[in-house]
């Protein structure tokens, strides 16, 4: 039987994480500024690429099946009608766009990472930590951020799926179905998600194992604690409300306390293990 007495609960983690915050929410506020600053500006290049390959798939398209001018395909791209037939192949282009951009922005899952554990640690924090996926380690932070990506599109998919169908107003069976299966990503994406959870922080602790073995261990360590590990994050629930009625502006605060919050988890879980 698993000895849990060593396990901090979910109360004295977020204590610990406020007493390691106090006096660092400026720096930490500035880190999670930087990092939406950074995937926001990531989004619009997304969203320009995508745009200007989809202009560019039509117009190559015309200009080998017609001989139109170009005064006139920029006419024709203009015409909304011409546009409505083709926004099924945009929304998917687009969908691709996002999926990789969301890859490479979550490698700076790292970064943060390692930013909460060198403050749970009490060694220096700065706020260059966060491009360290990007400058070290960037291969198994990219793989690792595919799998996290791909793990998160058990739900998203589905969601995506559904919106489209309503939009499009389809059969009432196929939006019900679409409905049901996002049920069932949700309830397969909840202990994915949480078994896998420790993969970035693994990476920092012991960066020699391959991204296959950190993926391993996550899931290992994690067994019997998936549980707990989802009640402290369910413990944010009225934050992430009260952060929501704010439009984001509390998640400047809220963000780091809940990774610090986790960091914290990791290293409880890591101590203990290596004391049994």
């Amino acid at each position: 039987m698993q000895d849990t007495s060593n396990y901090l609960s979910g109360k004295l983690l977020k204590d610990k994480a406020k007493e390691i915050l106090n006096g660092n929410y400026t720096q930490a506020a500035l880190v999670v500024f930087l990092i939406g600053l950074l995937s926001l500006a990531a989004q619009f290049l997304v969203e320009f690429s995508a745009g200007f390959l989809f202009a560019l798939i039509l117009i190559v398209k015309e200009m080998s099946s017609s001989s139109l001018t170009s005064d006139q395909m920029l006419i024709l791209l203009q015409n909304t009608e011409y546009i409505k037939q083709y926004m099924d192949f945009y929304a998917v282009l687009e969908y691709i766009f996002v999926t990789v951009s969301a890859v490479f922005t979550a490698v700076f899952n790292v970064g943060f990472s390692l930013f909460c554990l060198n403050l749970c640690c009490h060694r220096e924090a700065h706020i260059t930590d966060i491009f360290y996926g990007f400058r070290r380690q960037f291969g198994k932070s990219l793989a690792i951020s595919v799998v996290f990506v791909l793990v998160s599109q058990l739900y998203a998919l589905p969601a995506n799926l559904l919106n489209f169908f309503l939009n499009q107003k389809a059969d009432l069976k196929m939006a019900l179905l679409c409905l049901a299966i996002l049920v069932i990503g949700v309830c397969i994406y909840i202990p994915l998600s949480l078994s896998i959870s420790q993969a970035y922080l693994l990476l920092l602790d012991v960066p020699e194992r391959s991204v296959s073995e950190l993926i391993k261990l996550s899931v290992q360590i994690m067994q019997g604690h998936k549980m707990r590990l989802f009640l402290v994050q369910l413990s944010f629930l009225p934050l992430m409300l009260l952060s929501f009625c704010t439009i984001g502006i509390a998640n400047l605060w809220l963000t780091p306390f809940l990774n610090v919050t986790c960091a914290l988890f990791f290293l409880n879980l890591m101590q203990t293990r290596a004391a049994a």
